[in-house]
């Protein structure tokens, strides 16, 4: 730990990796270096628990929960944990999202911020969480996925689908998803017209009709469709 410190870049690499190999072990020792007076050993035990991986995250989510108001976390440990949790990637996100339900603002914002800077693995595994039925924590699945607006195209289609979920919290949260969402969403919310699910299509219907520029051709053809339905209700929505 105390070569951490020294001034050769090389010695403390050195140590940083010693301490890496340690696993678990190291984690207790490394997280509270996070929020020394050193910006150079506060890096170093970043890119530690970085490589530690997956044993690291419970300790770093731990310090986001404990962050301000409701503990007593300073900014350095809290960005410090981001960074590592960022670096660590996919094994990291699960363990996020229920924290992000539960969270206050400015941390509700800082997991967001990991998710996204995590990317596409993000993606899949906020996916998986909502495939998963009745999963406790689907709705804040949901919402970390409207985080990204610069990949709709891999964000948007497991919200499509949790449109037909039978839990309204989950169905509203996806919808508003896809609003923040917007344009990139696009491509999922056309193909979900063609699903056999008629309530999944409305929902999917209504979402595009608030875009700033509809895409009206095939919103008639499926209201076309949904008004020769055997259904009533579905008539009824169609002509309204």
């Amino acid at each position: 730990l105390r070569q951490l410190s020294l001034p050769d870049e090389s010695l403390r690499r050195a140590a940083m990796l010693a301490l890496a190999r340690h696993g678990g072990r190291a984690v207790t020792a490394l997280v509270p270096l996070l929020d020394t007076g050193s910006a150079a050993v506060r890096q170093e035990a970043v890119e530690a628990l970085a490589l530690i991986g997956a044993e690291a995250v419970p300790a770093l989510v731990k310090v986001l929960e404990e962050a301000p108001p409701r503990g007593s976390r300073s900014e350095n440990q809290v960005a410090g944990a981001a960074a590592a949790l960022t670096k660590i990637g996919r094994p990291a996100v699960r363990p996020l999202v229920p924290l992000y339900g539960d969270a206050e603002a400015a941390v509700a914002r800082e997991i967001a911020e990991i998710v996204r800077a995590i990317g596409g693995q993000a993606i899949t595994v906020l996916g998986e969480v909502l495939a998963e039925p009745d999963h406790p924590h689907a709705v804040p699945a949901a919402a970390l996925l409207g985080a990204f607006g610069d990949a709709g195209d891999l964000a948007a289609p497991p919200l499509v689908q949790a449109l037909g979920d039978p839990r309204f919290n989950l169905r509203w949260e996806a919808k508003r998803s896809l609003r923040r969402l917007g344009q990139s969403g696009l491509t999922a919310l056309l193909e979900a017209l063609q699903h056999p699910d008629g309530n999944l299509r409305w929902e999917a219907a209504q979402l595009l009709l608030a875009l700033p520029d509809p895409p009206v051709e095939p919103l008639l053809v499926s209201f076309q469709s949904d008004l020769a339905s055997e259904d009533m209700t579905i008539r009824r929505r169609a002509i309204r």
